[in-house]
């Protein structure tokens, strides 16, 4: 079976206390093509993402203990931070290269002018 989308390697973490559960999704993972992590708590899979953040979090939110619930949140808060920083570095990323293609106009113009 073909993976659902066409994607360039995507990680993935499988966070999940269940080993079984693990070892499905990382086989049908795998055979699509994606680099599967797992984790079996939420402390581990912080450790992970604070580490190498993955690109996708399949998580089994809803057999956690109350007190791994709060390491779901703590992910989750994680994961829109980095959303953010990464929208506002590519933001700032095409600000920069705009200022750098119209100071290199710039100086040219100026050339032109003081020759002329």
């Amino acid at each position: 079976m073909a993976a659902p989308l066409d994607v360039e390697a995507a990680r993935i973490l499988i966070v999940d206390d269940h080993e079984d559960n693990v070892e499905l999704l990382r086989a049908r993972l795998e055979s699509w093509g994606y680099i599967p992590d797992a984790a079996s708590n939420g402390a581990d899979a912080l450790r992970k993402i604070d580490e190498s953040p993955p690109d996708l979090i399949l998580l089994d939110a809803p057999t956690l203990p109350a007190a791994q619930r709060s390491q779901v949140e703590t992910i989750r808060n994680m994961t829109m931070r980095l959303n953010e920083i990464v929208r506002r570095f590519s933001s700032l990323q095409k600000e920069m290269q705009l200022i750098e293609q119209q100071t290199k106009k710039k100086p040219v113009e100026k050339s032109a002018t003081a020759g002329a």
